[in-house]
Formats: C-alpha cells, sequence, structure tokens
C-alpha cells in the first residue's frame, strides 16, 4: 500500500467470508474469528458509507491475537516511546540603564540608587525581625519561652501554679536582663485532666439549658401569634356585621320562590334514598305501599264532583282493552276497514283491463270528434 512517509501504514484487517488461497503466503496471517467478532462482522457491513465505499466513521479494532504464525522470522515492530522535553522559553529581558546626566538632580539620584541597591543585597534573603534590625539593648533575639518549657509535662502541685496566666514577673525579668540571662525558666502552668472534664459537662449542661430555653421561649411566641390572629378574625367578623347596613327586603317573585321551593323539596328527597341493600328494599317497598293507598283512596273519591282541571284524575281512570272475541266466518262482499286493496300492475288480468280501458277511449274520441263535424 502507498505510504506518506517511513512506518506510516499500520496493520490492515479484512474479513472474508470464503477461502482465499491467492492471498495465502504473501504478507497475510490469516486466523480464525471466535467468540462475538461473528457478529461484529455484520455491524461492521452495515456502517454508513460514501460514494467511494468508504465509511463515514472509523471503525476500529481495539485487539488481536495471533495463535499460528506462518512467519517466524518476522518480528513485530517496537516503536520506542520519544519522550519530548518541553523547552521553557525564556524571555530575554532588556535591563533597561538609567541616564542619570539628563536630569538636573542627576547626581543625588545616582547616590540615592546605589544605597538602595546596597540595602537590597544587605536585606535580601531571610526575613529579618526588629531586634536584627534596631540596635535597641532592650530587644533581644532570644525567645521569651523556650522549647523545654514547651515540652515539659511536669504538673505542679502549689496553689499558685495552678493560674491560668504566664507570670508577668519572670517575663519581665527575661527583658529586663538586656538578652544576658539565655537560661531562663518560667513556671509551666496546666489544669488537670479532672478539671478539664468538668468543664466539658458544665459546657454541655449549659447548651442543653440554651436549647431548652430556646424552645419554650418559640412555643410562646407561636401561642402568642395564634391567639392575637384570632382576636383579629373576631374583630375582623364583629366589624363586618355592623357596618353592614340593613337593606329593606324586596318583594320575592311568585316563581322564583315556587322553584327554590322545589330544589328544597327534591333535595331532602335526595338524602331519603338509601345505598344499596336491605335497606333500600324496605325503602322501595314503602314507596310502593303508599302509592297503593293513594290509587285506593281517588278510586273511592270517585263519585264526588271534581274540577276538570285536576291533577289526580288518571288514577281513577280504569284501564280497559279491546274485546277480541272469537270470530267463526267473515262475509267476503261487505268491505270493512280491515280489508286492504292490493293491486298488482304485473298480473295478466290488470293488464287486460288496462288494454280494454284504451280502446274504449279511443272509440268515444272518434265518436265525439264525428259527431262534431
Amino acid at each position: 500500500m502507498a505510504n506518506a512517509g517511513k512506518d506510516d501504514n499500520g496493520s490492515q484487517f479484512f474479513f472474508t467470508l470464503g477461502s482465499t488461497p491467492e492471498l495465502q503466503s504473501k504478507h497475510t496471517i490469516f486466523g480464525k474469528v471466535a467468540g462475538d467478532t461473528i457478529f461484529n462482522l455484520t455491524k461492521l457491513n452495515e456502517t454508513l458509507v460514501d460514494k467511494e465505499d468508504k465509511p463515514v466513521y472509523d471503525q476500529k479494532i481495539l485487539k488481536t491475537i495471533v495463535l499460528n504464525n506462518p512467519f517466524p522470522d518476522i518480528k513485530p515492530r517496537i516503536e520506542k516511546k520519544i519522550e519530548k522535553i518541553e523547552k521553557t522559553s525564556k524571555k530575554n529581558e532588556s535591563i533597561g540603564v538609567k541616564n542619570f546626566k539628563l536630569l538636573s538632580f542627576g547626581e543625588e539620584a545616582e547616590e540615592d540608587e546605589e544605597e538602595l541597591i546596597d540595602a537590597v543585597k544587605v536585606f535580601s534573603g531571610r526575613p529579618k525581625s526588629t531586634h536584627d534590625v534596631l540596635k535597641d539593648p532592650q530587644l533581644s533575639s532570644e525567645p521569651a519561652i523556650t522549647d523545654d518549657y514547651l515540652k515539659d509535662d511536669i504538673i505542679p502541685t502549689s496553689s499558685s501554679d495552678l493560674t491560668s496566666k504566664i507570670n508577668v514577673d519572670d517575663v519581665r525579668s527575661k527583658l529586663s536582663s538586656n538578652g544576658k540571662n539565655k537560661n531562663v525558666t518560667s513556671k509551666p502552668i496546666h489544669q488537670s485532666n479532672e478539671d478539664d472534664s468538668d468543664d466539658y459537662e458544665l459546657g454541655k449542661d449549659l447548651k442543653e439549658d440554651k436549647k431548652r430555653k430556646t424552645e419554650e421561649i418559640r412555643k410562646e411566641i407561636k401561642e402568642i401569634k395564634s391567639q392575637l390572629s384570632k382576636k383579629k378574625k373576631d374583630k375582623i367578623k364583629n366589624q363586618d356585621t355592623d357596618d353592614e347596613p340593613s337593606e329593606p327586603k324586596l318583594p320575592i317573585d311568585p316563581l322564583k320562590q315556587q322553584y327554590l321551593e322545589n330544589i328544597k323539596f327534591y333535595s331532602s328527597k335526595k338524602h331519603e334514598i338509601l345505598k344499596k341493600g336491605s335497606s333500600r328494599e324496605d325503602f322501595s317497598l314503602k314507596l310502593l305501599e303508599q302509592f297503593k293507598s293513594k290509587l285506593h283512596s281517588a278510586m273511592q273519591s270517585k263519585d264526588e264532583t271534581k274540577s276538570e282541571e285536576d291533577e289526580d284524575d288518571w288514577k281513577s281512570h280504569p284501564l280497559q282493552f279491546e274485546k277480541k272475541d272469537a270470530v267463526l266466518a267473515k262475509d267476503a262482499n261487505k268491505k270493512d276497514d280491515d280489508w286492504f286493496e292490493i293491486y298488482d300492475p304485473r298480473s295478466a288480468l290488470n293488464k287486460r283491463k288496462r288494454q280494454l280501458n284504451r280502446t274504449d277511449y279511443k272509440q268515444e274520441v272518434l265518436l265525439t270528434k264525428g259527431n262534431d263535424n
């Protein structure tokens, strides 16, 4: 294959579904597809391809294992990893030369510059304290408290050693000695472990007391707020009732009043209806008995005179049906309403009748014409 440079081409892989003896032992190593690779072969076949049958998205084979190498003289290429040394680009800092001759006070500026350079050389390095810079006899480079004092774990037993501050007299004597007395011994102050535990328990108790007090105060605040809100609501209600003027009652429309009464009546009946069960069956039976009693009372009051517009008049009417007695025979000559005329234009008799009627009509027309002439 053509390459752009030396060792530019990597390993080339191709899959074949059939045997290829023409490629055997010609810079090729044939292997066997195993595992899930046979299914990956179909996936590679389904990849998107451009016009030149080149895959749009590059497919990668991560790992291959050669089981039987037919070319033992060929050794795999080992690429040496070249360590890239990052070269830090140093900027050429051009040092500006100051020309003091151009200034009117050039000599004074040169002297100040020399003094500044000397001071920088002297004081450059580690940070210095006041006793190094100032020549004060009262200041000393020795620490007021030595390391031996800090490492000392001896607990004194006298009452004067149990104070919570360092002895001021020792410090003053240390400062007044002008740094001559180097071995200064100050008394270490430590409290016992029992005192520490007592202080810890006292701190816990104080915290718990504070928490309890805060919770009690919060509860009291909530109760006060609820009481105030209730009082405000009561005041608002009383004000609304006082502010409402007594409006004169207008006469209600009789139709509207009747409508409202009907709504109340039917809404009350809804509550009377019970759910399914034995209680509902008893309720329905009671309603049927009431209806029967109404019918009996209507039949008894039938003889009494009633107005024509009475709504319950239908209850007293009897239910009567037509009498259907057995009929022995029926006279065919008598045509009642039960008879229906059946006329079929396709029957032979009706066709003959139509033809006779036509001939009779033609003859009548001819006779009328002859009489006119």
